[in-house]
């Protein structure tokens, strides 16, 4: 399904390897297509051409969750990268409530306490209805957690 736009990225990259916004779109494309290990590669071109965007390692934070949640990658490694690149973008916007959310969700693949960052995302409120991660959502799961914080 997006043969096309990776194609048209990979293009505007081989015309010009510095190209930061063609690795992030690209990355995007990937990441959409379920192509973790080359959105991943991509993001971490942006970020060495200089793309500091929050948004960056946010995106990339998602592709580790994602691969840590499938069955056919390694989920440890796989989320302790989410948690770092999601710390990041927590420590550049202490409000990016999908940020705290999916670092739960890392978390909890880890079996570490997660409860503090749902709790925060949820105060926050999820705005994104993307991330299926509706407000009534987060605060059931929540409390599901069983968590006296």
């Amino acid at each position: 399904y997006y043969f096309q736009a990776i194609k048209d990225f990979t293009t505007a990259i081989d015309f010009d390897t510095n190209y930061t916004a063609a690795y992030i779109n690209r990355g995007n494309a990937y990441l959409l297509d379920n192509k973790f290990f080359e959105a991943i590669n991509d993001f971490k071109k942006a970020l060495t051409l200089g793309g500091d965007d929050n948004n960056l390692f946010f995106q990339r934070g998602t592709a580790f969750l994602l691969m840590a949640t499938s069955p056919f990658y390694s989920s440890e490694i796989n989320a302790k990268s989410a948690i770092k690149d999601f710390s990041k973008v927590i420590e550049v916007d202490p409000n990016y409530t999908n940020a705290y959310y999916y670092r739960a969700l890392a978390k909890e693949k880890l079996n570490i306490p997660f409860c503090a960052d749902l709790k925060k995302a949820c105060s926050l409120g999820i705005s994104h209805s993307k991330y299926y991660n509706h407000s009534n959502k987060c605060w059931k799961k929540y409390r599901e957690c069983n968590c006296n914080h």
